[in-house]
């Protein structure tokens, strides 16, 4: 696995030209939405989120890359269930008992449903989870965002969602509630989405943003720019996709090929050259 990187580190090498059109912020969020449509060489860490529907929507965080679970809060949790999730988190971060008027100091609702729930297993495992969400049906179509397991097409639950991946956001049938969200999401370091410190990747995304740069140009009648964009999307494709078979060869077992066929074949001299650069 590549040590990883600060996305910023894209602007290294993208062309002095190409950012003088658009600004880093326009270049870094056309990289980071290439790079999440990669099919291989990531690396992603599990994360969750719970929030208020809004207008029928659910806007995702900017770095999520694919959604595993969606569940809607059918019925408001009895008060309870608030007190027992509350008076557990509180015991679990101060290991005190907690008072009976913990609701007051921790349950802000309208702000933030989760934003207390910092022990996830200490909220899966709450009543007020248990007995307040519902799986909801996908109802969009199939998208490499969403997880196959994730698209309960059985559930008796009459409400739905899809995925917009304009927005990056879930569209839902119900107007309002709170959605609980499991996903993927690229790893983070201070605030910063982190990448794999790769040349290939890293040209390949500037590439693209390039070929963004000049598509752009050349809707605008610049005939010039037309020839460009094409250009870019070309490079930018061929230095992806040599980014992606290097990493579907890092996971071949070399040894275990060696055993099979030997290490003379042409096939085993090409693999090795392709895993040794």
């Amino acid at each position: 696995m590549d040590k990883l990187i600060s996305l910023d580190a894209v602007l290294n090498y993208v062309s002095r030209a190409a950012r003088k059109e658009a600004s880093d912020l326009q270049i870094k969020s056309d990289a980071l939405q290439c790079y999440k449509s990669l099919q291989s060489g990531m690396c992603t860490i599990e994360d969750f989120t719970i929030s208020k529907i809004v207008n029928n929507r659910v806007d995702l965080p900017y770095d999520a890359k694919c959604i595993n679970k969606v569940q809607w809060m059918c019925s408001d949790p009895t008060a309870t269930e608030e007190e027992d999730l509350l008076c557990s988190i509180k015991s679990c971060n101060e290991e005190e008992e907690c008072p009976s008027d913990c609701l007051t100091d921790y349950f802000t609702r309208d702000y933030n449903l989760c934003r207390y729930t910092l022990n996830h297993s200490l909220w899966i495992d709450s009543n007020y989870y248990k007995n307040n969400f519902v799986y909801l049906k996908y109802a969009g179509a199939r998208s490499k965002y969403i997880n196959r397991n994730c698209m309960m097409q059985g559930q008796a639950c009459n409400e739905s969602w899809s995925y917009d991946s304009e927005s990056n956001s879930i569209l839902v049938s119900a107007e309002e509630g709170y959605l609980y969200v499991e996903y993927q999401r690229l790893p983070r370091e201070n605030g910063q989405v982190l990448i794999p410190n790769d040349t290939d990747l890293l040209q390949g995304l500037a590439w693209w943003c390039e070929y963004k740069i000049a598509d752009e140009r050349a809707w605008m009648k610049e005939q010039s720019m037309a020839q460009m964009s094409v250009t870019k999307l070309q490079q930018a494709e061929s230095r992806l996709k040599r980014y992606r078979g290097k990493n579907l060869l890092r996971g071949i077992d070399i040894q275990l090929h060696d055993y099979i066929g030997g290490t003379s074949s042409d096939s085993q001299l090409l693999l090795r050259y392709n895993l040794n650069g």
